[in-house]
């Protein structure tokens, strides 16, 4: 590239090069090592700010809906799908990678704390584990059922209805 070039790139904010540093640029990605990669395999999987507002509207259903219901894990898990069912009706992308790895942290927690000197004296490891599966299934299962929403609002009724055809 160019001096010129590597100017306008700097002034415009745009890659204007071509196919050749691209090679250059992807061995140059390449050495950076394991930390390098797992970098790029996790901004390919998922993103951190969406994690972030995942885990905020989880922590939210759970209060929410944990603490008007009282029916221990089954109204975390409810808080959990509800989170994530509105997250999934509101994101523009699918981020089950996201709302499934917080519903799983946040109903493994909220097991943990909520028997907390079984979890600590006896044997509550069972109970943490059932927690965080059910949040992380209850999480998954509202984003598709969100996204789900999400497609038949937006999807164009005029393809599904068969208007336009003859009789």
């Amino acid at each position: 590239m160019s001096e010129r070039d590597t100017q306008i790139q700097r002034d415009v904010g745009v890659d204007v090069s071509v196919g050749i540093d691209e090679e250059a640029d992807s061995t140059a990605e390449d050495s950076g090592g394991i930390t390098g990669r797992l970098r790029r395999m996790f901004g390919r999987i998922g993103s951190a700010r969406a994690l972030l507002v995942s885990l905020v509207l989880t922590v939210g259903g759970v209060l929410l809906l944990g603490g008007l219901l009282p029916f221990g894990m089954v109204s975390d898990a409810l808080g959990i799908f509800v989170a994530a069912f509105l997250y999934g009706t509101l994101a523009g992308d699918s981020r089950y990678v996201e709302t499934s790895l917080a519903g799983g942290l946040v109903g493994g927690v909220w097991a943990f704390l909520g028997n907390l000197v079984l979890t600590l004296v006896g044997p509550g490891l069972p109970i943490v584990v059932v927690g965080a599966l059910i949040g992380l299934l209850a999480g998954t299962v509202g984003h598709y059922f969100g996204r789900d929403l999400r497609k038949g609002l937006t999807q164009d009724l005029d393809a599904d209805s068969g208007a336009g055809r003859g009789p």
